[in-house]
């Protein structure tokens, strides 16, 4: 765990993105979503010289940058400010854990502007530029880093509050996006059978371009999809762009699973992102499509065929989430799991989501059958049948009728040792 207060990245190690992962992947320029440039890349020189003007970052600036979250109060869901303040100073934790130390970090002055303008945060991997990050606030050498990107970042936003969510919203979306998001996250708690009332800030785009260009983290190298940063107990930020498929459906998973946590016996595992991946795609899609649009057509025998194939000891270990290896089938094959259960079961079963569950997709079908008390072929039908129908799990239809449904207790039997029936 790092050291700052759990501060989870639910994406793409949440960090989590619509169907993203670490943002190693394909070039920004060969990405049609991202649209314009990034402002805080747009801030940092593409090559660090050695005379490039700027404070440099030594290692116990970034001890003290990523320690701060340890110290800083709970944040006050009544006041916005109260809000941004920790989870700037959370933002700025997780970025700093990225860097290595054979990195150079250097702190520059906003392009176009005068002595007190904004800073931004330039890393240099072999002094090639590999990401920034918008401190939104002067940085002077005597003070510690001053994070200020969602301050800066919530002017000329739209606040607005809806339930627990304190919303941001900019330019081209109408306030009541908000109450929409809300009813979302209300519904995937149901369907989860988890509840929490931490609090959630949203900062929502019109669309992909604006996400991408306001987005305070640059990533030379990466897809600007939509992004969480969850920290369990204490509340979670999203980043998400409208979409044709709505908005912020797959983050809002990521941020549903922070109560699963406390249903997994973490004592001797955990959720793998791999899990979590496959139950967002499977309920919100990715990367603006449906899970329809993603899966495409495709009869009961081939989703059978599909799922047989993916049912062998490295599928799942295999599964990298960037562009250069493709991990549909091995994370849509284990959603088909996750759809099953969200169909059948009274309430999901969070022991499905367990790493030891999910060592392989046979793992995982083996661990289903137990719940249904089916035999492992069995489930793998049942699998078959939803991948091949791959409707909306907020559809009425989706789910078996109320009598109908099962309990899905597992047998009182250790996971590690768990045999179908």
């Amino acid at each position: 765990m790092p050291a700052f207060r759990c501060v989870v990245l639910l994406l793409a190690v949440c960090g989590c993105a619509a169907g993203g992962g670490p943002r190693t992947v394909s070039r920004a320029s060969a990405n049609p979503e991202a649209g314009g440039a990034n402002a805080a890349l747009r801030d940092c020189p593409p090559i660090a010289a050695a005379s490039m003007t700027g404070i440099e970052v030594t290692p116990a600036d970034r001890d003290v940058a990523m320690r701060r979250p340890n110290s800083a109060p709970a944040p006050d869901r009544q006041q916005l400010s109260s809000l941004l303040e920790h989870f700037d100073t959370s933002l700025l934790a997780f970025w700093m854990t990225g860097v290595r130390s054979a990195d150079r970090v250097v702190s520059v002055a906003s392009r176009g502007r005068g002595d007190t303008r904004p800073r931004t945060l330039c890393a240099y991997e072999r002094g090639a530029l590999l990401r920034a990050l918008s401190m939104g606030g002067t940085l002077e050498r005597e003070a510690p880093l001053a994070p200020m990107a969602l301050h800066a970042l919530a002017h000329g936003m739209t606040p607005v509050t809806s339930g627990r969510i304190s919303a941001l919203i900019a330019p081209g979306l109408p306030g009541s996006v908000a109450a929409a998001v809300s009813d979302t996250l209300a519904q995937l708690e149901a369907l989860l059978g988890v509840h929490e009332d931490t609090p959630l800030l949203a900062f929502l785009f019109a669309n992909q371009q604006q996400f991408a260009a306001q987005f305070p983290i640059g990533w030379i190298d990466g897809v600007f999809s939509d992004w969480t940063l969850s920290e369990p107990g204490i509340g979670a930020t999203i980043f998400a762009a409208s979409r044709a498929n709505g908005i912020a459906s797959h983050e809002l998973v990521h941020v549903a699973l922070k109560s699963v946590y406390a249903k997994v016996d973490v004592r001797g595992s955990s959720i793998p992102y791999v899990a979590e991946e496959a139950l967002a795609r499977t309920i919100g899609g990715s990367r603006g499509r449906s899970y329809r649009e993603l899966i495409g057509p495709i009869t009961v025998v081939e989703a059978r065929r599909l799922i047989a194939a993916q049912m062998q000891d490295a599928a799942l270990a295999s599964v990298r989430f960037d562009a250069r290896r493709p991990y549909e089938p091995a994370v849509d094959a284990l959603g088909a799991v996750y759809r099953v259960a969200l169909s059948v079961c009274t309430a999901f079963p969070a022991d499905l989501l367990d790493a030891r569950a999910v060592t392989t997709l046979s793992a995982a079908v083996n661990r289903l059958s137990i719940h249904l008390r089916v035999t492992p072929d069995a489930a793998v039908d049942s699998m078959a049948v939803r991948l091949a129908a791959p409707n909306s799990v907020f559809l009425p239809g989706f789910r078996r009728s109320e009598t109908q449904r099962l309990p899905c207790v597992a047998y009182a039997i250790p996971l590690e040792r768990a045999h179908p029936p």
